[in-house]
């Protein structure tokens, strides 16, 4: 596998997770079901991803995303030492983090 595509993928879906739980603001009380399902869907993302880069700081002190150039290269030192197996099950879970919070964004906005 080629660790620059791998890279840009897990980042984009780091980054699509990242839009998404930005746009995704539940009122508690309104949604609560909602509610509790981001905050599962969250704690879920934030475990895979200090699993996974466990030293690599994706945020800044305002819990925003850095800018790609700040991380990339210490992402892809960690894809190079994953064999074929781990990389292909941390892009699916990282694809499936990034499809639960884009579903539940639109879930709550229709």
């Amino acid at each position: 596998m080629d660790t620059n595509i791998v890279t840009l993928s897990l980042i984009n879906y780091i980054g699509d997770y990242d839009y998404y739980d930005a746009l995704t603001d539940i009122d508690s009380e309104k949604h609560p079901k909602s509610f509790t399902k981001l905050s599962e869907i969250r704690e879920r993302n934030k475990r895979h991803i200090t699993e996974l880069f466990p030293n690599v700081k994706f945020r800044d002190s305002k819990n925003q995303l850095l800018a790609v150039g700040r991380f990339k290269e210490e992402v892809k030192a960690k894809v190079e030492k994953l064999s074929k197996k781990e990389i292909e099950d941390y892009l699916d879970t990282f694809k499936k983090d990034a499809k639960k919070i884009e579903r539940l964004y639109r879930k709550v906005r229709r």
